[in-house]
């Protein structure tokens, strides 16, 4: 293989988005490394983990292939190597090396050793019927139901999100769902849907083709293929949404996210400094229009404020996780959520007048606060 590149950056920007699709701790040697090829005219790479690949062809414009060829050569090095060179470069391959040098001085070279091309699983062959999504709706989709998915491996069967009519993601104490309209019906694994994120461009759309794995064909020519999985969420996860939205709540009340953020992102702290004790919450309180949020440790101190907000309803008590009404706000691009109260037993129904179709099933603490027993000093 022969390649010269009026630019470095014409090989290392298509190279920048492969890291997704490129294994940290390879059982497999190979799986650390992306493959570059040139064949036909056309130039690309192709990396895979063994459950996600991702193939990327390259723009030829400012590159001109005088030999093709294929070859694996590992990730990190290989951007390390692009990177750390500046302006028009030359590629070739030896017996066992790709050398990378500049073509302005020929002491500026790069030598990298070749893996073994034979030990790269080639891309999956997948056939089916595609369905197209707006890019943008999709990166919406993402960024407003994403925060609610596990994201360790306690619970495999919740370690991803549905794609849907009413996608869904959940965690075992919350569930987050926004209305989506579409033929497709997919889950993602959380490792798929992380790499997607990064993929995802707010322009054109994208085609999604099911099968035993499954085929995202984007913008640009990319195919990103990954693993199927199971169905995550049952049917009565979708009849969960419905119940509350038909009960009458106890209280509805209209708190904007700036309010939110302030009042949650301080309780966060004396939280994590109160979890020795077995306290990872705050209490809720509303009466008489207005909406308290305290707690108390005598190691730690005490947090007591008052959320600015609309209160209509009777009295509540909640138990809830400021780390979850954080994530709530992240996950929303609402000035302003709601919040549906009905019992200190049941969970919170959220919503957001400005996005429509997105809702959360917000779980809340069910067991009365403890407090620390702190003998009286004798003095």
């Amino acid at each position: 293989m022969k390649i010269l590149a009026e630019s470095q950056f014409v090989l290392s920007e298509p190279l920048r988005v492969m890291g997704v699709a490129v294994s940290t701790k390879p059982v497999i040697p190979e799986l650390s490394c992306v493959n570059l090829y040139a064949k036909g005219g056309n130039l690309g790479y192709f990396a895979t983990t063994g459950h996600l690949s991702l193939l990327n062809p390259i723009d030829n414009s400012g590159i001109t292939i005088e030999q093709e060829g294929s070859i694996l050569v590992n990730y990190d090095l290989l951007v390390a190597a692009l990177s750390s060179i500046v302006g028009p470069i030359s590629l070739y391959t030896t017996d066992r090396n790709l050398i990378i040098a500049s073509t302005g001085d020929k002491r500026i070279s790069r030598r990298l050793p070749l893996a073994v091309l034979d030990n790269l699983p080639n891309p999956a062959v997948i056939s089916g019927i595609p369905v197209v999504i707006p890019s943008n709706k999709l990166i919406e989709v993402i960024k407003c139901i994403s925060f609610a998915a596990i994201k360790d491996g306690s619970r495999p069967e919740l370690r991803g999100m549905y794609i849907g009519s009413m996608s869904m993601c959940g965690d075992g104490i919350r569930l987050a769902c926004y209305d989506l309209t579409t033929d497709a019906s997919i889950t993602i694994s959380f490792e798929a849907i992380s790499a997607l994120q990064q993929l995802l461009t707010d322009d054109g759309d994208i085609s999604i083709t099911v099968d035993s794995w499954i085929l995202v064909e984007l913008p640009g020519g990319k195919e990103f293929r990954f693993a199927g999985t199971g169905e995550l969420f049952p049917e009565t996860a979708r009849s969960v949404v419905d119940a509350l939205s038909a009960k009458t709540a106890v209280a509805v009340i209209n708190i904007g996210t700036k309010a939110l953020y302030r009042v949650f992102n301080a309780a966060c702290t004396f939280t994590e400094k109160a979890a020795v004790y077995g306290i990872a919450y705050v209490e809720l309180l509303g009466s008489n229009g207005t909406v308290h949020v305290k707690t108390e440790v005598p190691s730690v101190g005490m947090f007591e404020d008052i959320l600015d907000c609309a209160y209509m309803g009777g009295d509540f008590t909640v138990l809830v996780s400021p780390q979850n009404m954080l994530d709530l706000i992240a996950g929303s691009s609402s000035e302003v959520l709601e919040f549906r109260i009905y019992s200190s037993l049941e969970p919170m129904l959220v919503s957001s007048p400005d996005v429509e179709g997105w809702k959360v099933v917000q779980g809340v603490m069910a067991n009365s606060r403890p407090q620390e027993v702190v003998d009286n000093d004798d003095f």
